[in-house]
């Protein structure tokens, strides 16, 4: 605002944009000066060069009230220029200017307009109360969307146009920000504490404006913010009286006054008295230790339990928590409530403990099976006053535990007997007695069906796992028709447990055993009969008796390559660059160096494997005594009997590494991968020689499986398509016969991607439980991998396993 005249008697202010001057009344002592009169005040304009109509009128009338009936006055508005309307193709005619840096210009009341979409505004010039042109602007096009309290109406214009209309929903300030309208309310509530609004007044020039805050628009806006507590009717009257009130002073300041407008009811917080213990806390006494079901262990008093509140939203809000200013209730500990106190009560018989919070250690010990329960006796020195523990609190503390199978009464009457009885000596401290009160039914785990081969055969035993011992020299055996080769040890089912708590423990079920025989047959009473004469051959569950090569020698050069449909038994070596390789088992006595050895069936070498050179494949079970830089391959799984140094191992199943848990057996350098386990004595050496194990799906795998899933949908729509085409009725003849084969390649290209998909998708699934055990040592420089999932290891890892939980491999001691 800018001071225009300033006199003792009066001002006069103008804005400053020059579009509205006002006059302000000054008090004075009346001895001092005459009355104003009108035709002073129109001269002093007339001087100012002030061409704009002025409202005599109103002026002759405010002196009248002003000096005949000493009523003061706000500023009086009496005279107005014209604004300029900017020129807009697209945009908005604004009743409100969001723009302004005032706040209270931004003033709107509830459901009051804030401006209006125009289309080709011309606009034009505007003119200030000194007669000055005002030139109009062009502004750029604009769009706007609504935000927080404000809607939008679409309302017929002359031409029955629709036009967008924006208000407001509250009593508020007007933003525009990122062409987003919004309303900020004048009512304002804390978050944090809801419990009074308060309403922020702005000074006022003009009748127009006085009329946005009334207490109707206050009430309205409090509804539409559901503030429902804390009304006051007159607290509403005065704000709207000072929002008319506000001095001219401050609003040249643009200052606003936070007002309270309503006052909800908080919640009173409880208050409590000290914490008494009722028991000896902290005492070294064995005795006072010791708390009996439903002994109340320490107390505090509530002098006042508090009251609930009610928020200006009409929430109930309840008063803090005080818990945290007494100790937490802990195991076996109930916090219950009278009239007058809260008392920490013992739910069972147990040991006093106060370190972190009240708890009890309970007297009832359960095994980690739950197959036994025991309790601890407490036994005092004879001279000491024995605290009386009864039968019915030992009951009640097995019964809170949930203990009710296997109990045994003459036990519990024992207990009592030796509690009361003491421990003899009377110098010597108290302590605890373990004793057996209940004892579950432990669980027998069925047995699996497997074959017993006849002893005449071979020295060993065929399991359902195919382990067998390679060891025995006369494998594979010769057979003749007729010649029993042994017999089925049917199954024997589980019988399920119960445990102290009477709940079942399920027994491992039995699986029996699915033969595959060929050149044998099973008899009604499970013997195994061969049907010609022949090697034996057992691969797992299926037993062959085929045709077999014994080569008593060499594979060298007298032999050269050798490659046969047979079962061969080379009872000497096979010699450095030989190839041996066969659709049926292999079995050589001595070792195999820098040489290749493939078969479809089973691989066992008596000897060993040695040099970068030497490659064995398998379709079975590969079974060595060493191996020392080779590369094997097994679509089963591959078992070394000592030690695995410096090899490439690919197993689909197991990769073992020494016999019956050995300690000495050791996988050094190289890299090992199984899909399902790999097991050893030792992992590495004490020299961290580098060491890669691997189980589980490999890193490639997983992003194999997923670009398969991505080509297989891109197929489908591919597919889709095409048939689409070949069902049209516009496409030609030649055309049709193209389709047709395109359909059909592109099926035969899906099926086979499927097909790899789902079993990559079965190689995914049973990688998940891959784990890597090892009963001595693992050492650093040892990497595990379990599904692309690495753990390098910096120290030495004593016998254990490791396995995988979500993507980090983890280690477990034992």
């Amino acid at each position: 605002m800018i001071g225009l005249v300033v006199e003792q008697q009066f001002t006069i202010f103008i804005t400053e944009n020059k579009l509205c001057a006002y006059l302000e009344l000054l008090p004075a002592p009346e001895s001092e000066l005459e009355p104003l009169s009108l035709e002073y005040i129109l001269n002093i304009l007339k001087t100012s060069k002030m061409s704009t109509d002025i409202n005599e009128s109103l002026i002759s009338d405010t002196l009248q009230q002003f000096y005949s009936n000493n009523i003061i006055q706000p500023p009086l508005l009496i005279a107005q220029g014209k604004k300029p309307q900017s020129k807009q193709e697209q945009g908005l005619h604004w009743l409100i200017d969001p723009l302004s840096q005032h706040e209270y210009e931004r003033v709107i009341a509830p459901d009051f307009a804030i401006g209006y979409e125009v289309c080709n505004q011309q606009g034009y010039p505007g003119i200030d109360i000194f007669g000055e042109v005002i030139e109009s602007l062009s502004l750029p096009d604009m769009t706007i969307s609504e935000g927080d309290a404000v809607y939008k109406k679409i309302i017929k214009d002359e031409q029955g146009n629709d036009q967008a209309w924006y208000y407001s929903h509250y009593l508020g300030i007007v933003n525009l920000s990122d062409d987003v309208l919004s309303v900020q309310s004048l009512i304002e509530v804390d978050k944090d504490s809801p419990f009074e609004a308060n309403i922020n007044v702005y000074g006022f020039l003009g009748d127009e404006i006085h009329t946005k805050v009334t207490s109707a628009h206050i009430m309205e806006t409090l509804k539409r913010m559901e503030i429902s507590q804390g009304w006051d009717a007159q607290l509403l009257i005065k704000v709207q009286h000072l929002a008319r009130r506000r001095q001219l002073s401050e609003l040249q300041q643009d200052v606003k006054k936070s007002l309270l407008l309503l006052l909800a009811r908080k919640p009173l917080e409880a208050e409590y008295g000290q914490l008494e213990w009722v028991v000896k806390k902290g005492s070294d006494n064995f005795l006072d230790k010791i708390i009996a079901p439903g002994q109340i262990i320490a107390r505090y008093k509530c002098i006042f339990a508090g009251e609930d509140g009610t928020d200006v939203y009409g929430n109930t809000i309840a008063p803090e928590d005080q818990s945290a200013l007494f100790p937490a209730v802990g195991k076996y500990i109930e916090l219950s409530k009278t009239e007058t106190h809260y008392n920490y009560r013992a739910q069972t018989l147990g040991l006093l403990e106060t370190e972190e919070d009240i708890s009890l250690k309970s007297l009832i010990e359960i095994t980690e099976d739950k197959l036994f329960a025991y309790f601890n006796i407490p036994i005092f020195p004879k001279k000491s006053d024995s605290r009386v523990i009864s039968l019915s609190q030992i009951q009640t503390t097995l019964e809170y535990e949930f203990i009710c199978y296997g109990l045994v009464e003459e036990t519990l009457q024992k207990i009592v007997s030796q509690i009361q009885l003491g421990k003899q000596g009377a110098d010597e401290d108290s302590y605890l007695l373990k004793t057996l009160v209940a004892e579950g039914k432990a669980p027998i785990d069925g047995i699996d069906a497997n074959i017993e081969l006849n002893k005449k055969i071979s020295a060993g035993k065929l399991m359902k796992n195919g382990r067998i011992d390679f060891k025995e020299r006369s494998y594979p055996w010769d057979v003749k028709n007729t010649d029993e080769i042994g017999h089925i040890i049917p199954l024997v089912p589980e019988v399920n447990g119960i445990d102290v708590y009477n709940q079942a423990i399920i027994a491992k079920k039995p699986e029996d055993i699915e033969l595959l025989l060929d050149g044998l047959h099973r008899t009604d009473d499970g013997h195994i009969i061969s049907d010609r004469d022949g090697t034996l051959i057992v691969r797992k569950t299926t037993l062959t008796v085929t045709d077999s090569i014994v080569l008593d020698g060499n594979i060298d050069n007298v032999t050269g390559n050798v490659k046969t449909d047979s079962t061969m038994i080379v009872k000497g070596y096979v010699d450095p660059g030989f190839r041996l390789e066969t659709t049926a088992d292999i079995c050589i006595d001595a070792n195999i160096e820098n040489a290749v050895t493939k078969a479809e069936g089973n691989i066992i070498i008596r000897g060993g494997v040695r040099g970068n050179d030497s490659l064995i494949t398998a379709g079975g079970e590969v079974n060595v005594t060493f191996m020392e830089h080779a590369q094997v391959y097994s679509q089963e799984s591959i078992i070394i009997g000592d030690n695995l140094i410096d090899c490439e191992i690919h197993a689909m199943e197991e990769v073992i590494v020494g016999e019956d848990e050995s300690t000495k057996s050791s996988i050094v350098g190289g890299r090992v991968h199984a899909q399902k386990k790999i097991s050893a004595g030792n992992l590495g050496n004490e020299i961290n020689i580098k060491t890669e194990i691997m189980v589980g799906y490999s890193k490639d795998e997983q992003n194999q499986f997923y670009d398969l899933s991505e080509q297989i949908k891109a197929k489908q729509k591919e597919l889709e398509h095409i048939e689409g085409l070949y069902g049209s009725s516009g496409t030609e003849q030649g055309n049709m016969a193209h389709l047709v084969e395109k359909i059909a390649a592109l099926k035969v290209t899906m099926d086979e991607q499927k097909q790899q998909q789902t079993r990559l998708k079965k190689l995914m699934l049973s990688g998940v439980n891959s784990t890597v055990e090892f009963y001595n040592s693992a050492y650093p420089g040892v990497t595990i991998t379990i599904c692309g999932n690495s753990l390098k290891l910096k120290e030495v890892y004593k016998r254990g396993k490791f396995y995988l939980i979500g993507k980090r491999v983890k280690y477990q001691q034992g």
